[in-house]
């Protein structure tokens, strides 16, 4: 009953903020640290993207104060680079880290959603035991093409 009133919280968002012309949900599966998704720091290319955890611990996101992440090296960095260094260069030690909790669901706006609006930095929980599992529910809204 939770999910379907978040999906639907979400949906109103979009309908309200958007044109939607329809969704793209999908569900991941992982286990420990080597089965998680997304560990670096990252925007996503998007306009707007809901993340629910079903099972275990959800997405963290960086709670901007205007200088704990660096922007300019958001899409610059060495791709051979370990995740734990090119995290260390993107968001500063000091930054307040978010997460949430299973079953809590965040909706996370994209590079593509206004210009004035920064993006939300975020990524997968990182130390997870070799056992821990999760379930990850993602969607994203696909825009109506307007008429030119």
């Amino acid at each position: 009953h939770e999910l379907l009133l978040s999906m639907e919280c979400f949906q109103t968002f979009c309908r309200y903020h958007l044109c939607p012309k329809s969704y793209k949900a999908r569900i991941v599966a992982s286990r420990g640290s080597k089965g998680t998704k997304c560990p670096q720091w990252h925007i996503d290319h998007v306009h707007v993207r809901w993340i629910q955890a079903l099972v275990g611990p959800g997405c963290q996101w960086v709670q901007d104060d205007g200088a704990s992440i660096h922007w300019e090296r958001m899409n610059a960095l060495d791709e051979d680079m370990n995740v734990e260094d090119r995290n260390a260069l993107l968001v500063d030690t000091s930054a307040t880290i978010q997460q949430a909790n299973e079953g809590e669901a965040v909706l996370l706006l994209g590079n593509q959603w206004d210009d004035a609006v920064q993006p939300a930095v975020h990524k997968s929980p990182a130390n997870l035991h070799f056992w821990q599992g999760r379930v990850l529910l993602t969607i994203d809204v696909v825009l109506q093409v307007k008429d030119q």
